[in-house]
């Protein structure tokens, strides 16, 4: 009896292992595919997020010169302007005393 136990024990241990050795792989194969279906998207995500970081720093640096440049134009034009009103005038001044 005590024979037929030990036999029955060690037949439920065989069984309780093999389950045991298909579960560890059913794990092992989730969790290549969590490596695989998480993982890598996430990495290239990280890449990419470098990648719009870097391009949105360069457009604001662009921004910055371009803004820069638009500053010193406006300026340009408001001078130039000024130098064209006041020759205009010196013309119309010149007029009139010629006319009087």
């Amino acid at each position: 009896m005590l024979r037929e136990q030990f036999e029955d024990e060690q037949e439920a241990k065989a069984v309780l292992q093999c389950v045991m050795s298909k579960a560890n792989s059913e794990v092992a194969q989730w969790r290549t595919k969590y490596e695989t279906d998480a993982i890598q998207p996430t990495e290239e995500l990280e890449v990419a997020k470098k990648k719009l970081a870097t391009r949105l720093q360069e457009a604001e640096e662009q921004i910055g010169v371009h803004s820069f440049k638009c500053a010193s134009l406006e300026k340009t034009k408001q001078r130039l302007q000024g130098e064209v009103l006041a020759e205009w005038k010196q013309k119309y001044r010149e007029g009139q005393t010629e006319l009087e």
